[in-house]
């Protein structure tokens, strides 16, 4: 930034000849004899190393309060073309909109294995007294020495997870801060960086990089003067396909307005996203009270401690993609990129379960192919169908991220899809759905998950299966002892559960001695079974058993008068 009669203004053409002339940024002697293709070149470090750059300006310089979702896909465009010939990237830019920046190449720059550091300053470089020269030599040294693959902000001698920091100070040096998550690195008289802290990378996944992010997000302050009308504005605006909902405190809304409540429940109902954070800056969206209470059951999804940057960018991200509503809405609650930390859900998993599941990461992504198959095909499915069975929900999106294939099975094939159903876990049940493309994955015992559900008689489970084409499919001779059993106990409940799980063909369950459901029904005078089976399910009454005996016969036999009404 230079000064211009109209105040600061962004200047180009300027800036490499900055770096040129300064001493400490460019050891001019060592660059004019070993220099190639225009890098500069640092003096020695106190690690006895040099850091070769180079300086890519925009055609177009903006002021940072300009950024866009274009601008974005241009700054990914130029890492995506570069990554194979840098270690690293370092990235000028304003203050007002860095934290945004950060939060949204965090999203874009999927597998990243390289320091990518966002820095610059609240005193331009081109005034004597400034703060820029400091970050940037910061910066530089950092992308020089060390390889942290994440998207940082380097600002007033800290190293910051970008999509965990806000700009918290438009009149300070220090005026950035990661208000829940301690910052990276620290500079003093060394460099301290905090190794524990910093996202494992895979060295065998290659840089995906995403783009077009979607810019139809709203948000919503919650202040004691919005009006009801305001917000149903918002709420109904037919291009809005996200809205963020900032609220006071832990999570909590009026729920005095029972309108307000409605109107999120129709904008859930129109397929929105709706995102419950915190308007304080050191906060847990933790919905303990009544009124946050409520916005769960209205669909509002929690942002637990992300920022307001962060959640909004991973929402252009994620409306970018191909996802379903529910995918999205199980997907902002998981920490994708750093960017939030999830909750420990259940006192039984909740014994260090963040180290054990990041142990496990580690071993995943560090170990040799040998030590990996077994972790994938032993040890992993065993632990998610713990989850499963137990609805941790959070811990099993967070075993996703661990390259996991949710149809695997433990040793008898029983999938965590299989215990969910079983159980009626319907949350896990929803996201194993989405996960795993096959959800007739049928066990040891010849039982499919909507087999399972059916067994526990969990309904929606079964709605849910049933909706993403899942089939009863299990032993013929169980499911024939069950619905026989059924008929003698007028347990009608059972052929309504089945009914409802799409039971095929119902003709096919006989005993050892060919007799039909009919048959039996007719045995035991169990005329609700019979109206079932006439105008629900196609039944074939002709069928004769090994006696040549029909229903009709059996109801005639017993005299049982109702039945053979139906059946003649």
């Amino acid at each position: 930034m230079f000064p211009s009669e109209y105040g600061l203004k962004v200047k180009s053409g300027i800036f490499a000849n900055f770096l040129k002339d300064n001493p400490y940024l460019c050891d001019q002697d060592y660059t004019y004899f070993n220099n190639e293709d225009d890098f500069l070149i640092t003096p020695l470090s106190v690690y006895n190393q040099r850091t070769w750059y180079k300086v890519y300006e925009l055609e177009n310089p903006i002021d940072s309060t300009n950024m866009n979702v274009f601008y974005y896909d241009l700054i990914a465009q130029i890492i995506e073309e570069n990554y194979e010939k840098y270690d690293g990237f370092l990235i000028l830019h304003g203050t007002d909109t860095m934290a945004y920046t950060a939060s949204a190449l965090s999203f874009m720059l999927e597998n990243l294995s390289k320091t990518v550091i966002i820095t610059g300053s609240q005193i331009p470089c081109s005034s004597m007294r400034n703060d820029g020269f400091n970050n940037l030599l910061c910066s530089i040294t950092v992308c020089g020495h060390y390889t942290i693959p994440e998207v940082m902000i380097c600002f007033n001698d800290k190293l910051f997870r970008g999509n965990r920091c806000t700009k918290m100070d438009s009149n300070s040096m220090d005026s950035f801060d990661s208000p829940n998550y301690e910052p990276l690195a620290v500079f003093g008289i060394n460099i301290n960086i905090n190794w524990e802290k910093i996202l494992k990378k895979n060295p065998n996944q290659k840089l995906i990089v995403h783009k077009n992010l979607c810019d139809k997000i709203a948000i919503i302050k919650f202040h004691p003067f919005i009006s009801s009308e305001t917000l149903n504005v918002i709420l109904n605006d037919h291009y809005t396909r996200a809205v963020i909902i900032e609220t006071y405190g832990a999570g909590n809304i009026p729920i005095n307005k029972p309108e307000l409540l409605e109107m999120l429940n129709q904008a859930h109902q129109q397929g929105k996203i709706l995102v419950n954070l915190s308007q304080c800056y050191r906060s847990n969206v933790m919905s303990i009270y009544e009124t946050g209470k409520a916005l769960l059951k209205v669909g509002v999804v929690c942002g637990w401690d992300c920022t307001f940057e962060a959640m909004s960018s991973k929402l252009a991200f994620l409306l970018s993609k191909n996802y379903s509503t529910e995918t999205i809405k199980i997907l902002v609650q998981q920490n994708m990129r750093g960017e939030l930390s999830p909750p420990l859900e259940n006192d039984i998993f909740e014994f260090q379960q963040e180290h054990f599941l990041q142990a496990l990461k580690d071993a995943v992504q560090s170990g040799n192919d040998e030590s990996i198959d077994i972790l994938k095909t032993l040890i992993l499915p065993n632990i998610t169908c713990y989850l499963s069975k137990g609805g941790l929900l959070n811990s099993l999106i967070q075993l996703k991220s661990y390259i996991i294939d949710f149809t695997q099975g433990d040793y008898d094939d029983r999938t965590g899809l299989h215990l969910a159903a079983r159980e009626g876990q319907l949350e896990c049940l929803k996201f194993l759905i989405s996960e795993c493309k096959e959800v007739n994955l049928i066990d040891k015992f010849g039982r499919s998950p909507l087999f399972e559900a059916c067994l526990t008689r969990q309904k929606q489970c079964i709605i849910e299966l049933e909706k993403a084409g899942g089939q009863v499919i299990g032993p013929k001779n169980l499911i024939t002892s069950l619905l026989m059993n059924a008929i003698k106990e007028n347990d009608k409940e059972l052929f309504d559960i089945f009914y409802m799980a799409k039971l095929k063909d119902w003709n096919q369950y006989k005993t050892i001695d060919g007799r039909t459901l009919a048959h039996v029904a007719a045995t035991y005078n169990n005329v609700e079974i019979i109206r079932f089976l006439k105008y629900q399910c196609e039944m074939n009454f002709n069928d004769k058993d090994r006696y040549e005996r029909t229903a009709l016969d059996e109801a005639k036999k017993r005299n049982h008068k109702e039945i053979c009404k139906l059946l003649m």
